[in-house]
């Protein structure tokens, strides 16, 4: 795939995630509480005063001038690309078979409900999933082994290990319940 390819489809990507997530979501993963005022410490600087304020599509710090949508405030968080970012926000990877936009569609209308065929190729998709989070597992236990203990990139790494490990596990329970099904 060309890059102008990859950005054209990276653009629309984004559009579409953006008109389905909010900054709540964002907040949400980090398990942030928004108070009623909408402010929150600034994730760029050390304040006393919450100085961010949340808006529903973005974000804005009046103390240093940070801003951003949900895409960034998870970049900016995690110290991810963009890409990344949207990934972990639920966009559909780019230049692939869209296996996890899937099968998000099809947990969401209920894995058993469908014929044998919209089954077997959910199956599929968890099994092209599962091979690419064991992938995933590898390179983060290589990237945290490499690390000096307790610096940034080790804390990094072991949070990342730690989701990949936890994804792959919930993959691998969703096969055995839809292979239990399919029986």
């Amino acid at each position: 795939m060309e890059k102008e390819e990859f950005l054209a489809q990276f653009k629309k990507g984004i559009e579409e995630l953006k008109s389905r997530v909010t900054m709540k979501d964002a907040l949400d993963l980090y398990n942030i509480h928004l108070p009623r005022n909408r402010k929150i410490p600034c994730m760029k600087h050390n304040e006393k005063t919450a100085s961010m304020h949340i808006y529903e599509d973005h974000y804005y710090c009046y103390g240093c001038g940070a801003h951003g949508d949900a895409i960034e405030f998870v970049s900016e968080r995690e110290g991810i690309t963009r890409y990344e970012a949207y990934l972990v926000l639920g966009g559909r990877p780019i230049g692939s078979q869209n296996s996890k936009g899937f099968c998000r569609q099809k947990r969401e209308a209920g894995s058993r409900q469908g014929n044998g065929q919209e089954n077997m190729k959910y199956l599929q998709c968890l099994e092209q999933w599962r091979k690419q989070l064991i992938e995933e597992v590898y390179c983060h236990r290589q990237k945290y082994r490499d690390a000096i203990p307790y610096s940034d990139e080790w804390v990094q790494e072991y949070h990342s290990l730690e989701q990949a490990e936890q994804a792959l596990e919930q993959i691998e329970s969703e096969i055995g319940r839809e292979k239990r099904g399919m029986l």
